[in-house]
Parts: structure tokens; C-alpha cells; sequence
């Protein structure tokens, strides 16, 4: 059944208001403004899939310092994305390395 033209505009209203990661597109559907934060990945699960993304090759600190940066801007943080930096925070520091094998 085709949306009328005021569930249209009541749409716009309520996705206009969303930050862009949250906005409708193509491949996501519209978030319902009483969605809140529960509808959103785990801080754990969005750090999972954006280091699985980083190349082989890349620098996972110096790739976490650039997120760092982006969320810094960001004048107030949800407590998912305080998380979510703790994360990024953790993996700008130095591992020692490991044994492979047996001990």
C-alpha cells in the first residue's frame, strides 16, 4: 500500500532530525524516532567490525587515532560511543609480542 502524502511528510519530519550515520538510504531502512538507543550495535560490535575492515596491512593504531579524532569533535557523547572510544583507545597502544605455538 503506497504511503500517503502525510505519512510521507511525517517521515521527513522525523528522519530529517537524524544525525546522517541514522538517516534513511537505500540499503537502510527509516529508524523510528522512538527507536532509541537500543536499535543501535553494540559499542563492541561496531569496534569488531571496523578493525575486520581495516586492510591486512594497516596500522590499526594510527586507523584508531583517526577515529579517535572524529569522535572528539563530537561536543557530547552517547555512553555506547564513550564505550566505543575505550575501545579505540585500547587499540592505540603497543602490543608486546606473542609466541606462536606451544609453550
Amino acid at each position: 500500500m503506497p504511503a500517503t502524502a502525510s505519512q510521507h511528510k511525517n517521515s521527513q519530519e522525523t528522519n530529517g532530525s537524524l544525525p546522517a550515520p541514522l538517516r534513511p538510504t537505500a540499503s537502510r531502512p527509516p529508524v523510528s524516532a522512538d527507536a532509541g538507543a537500543s536499535s543501535l550495535p553494540a559499542p563492541e560490535d561496531v569496534f569488531l567490525v571496523w578493525l575486520l575492515g581495516l586492510p591486512d596491512d594497516a596500522d590499526v593504531a594510527a586507523a584508531a587515532r583517526t577515529e579517535l579524532a572524529r569522535l572528539d569533535r563530537l561536543v557530547a557523547l552517547p555512553a555506547a560511543a564513550v564505550r566505543l572510544r575505550a575501545l579505540l583507545v585500547q587499540a592505540t597502544r603497543p602490543m608486546a609480542p606473542r609466541r606462536r605455538g606451544r609453550r
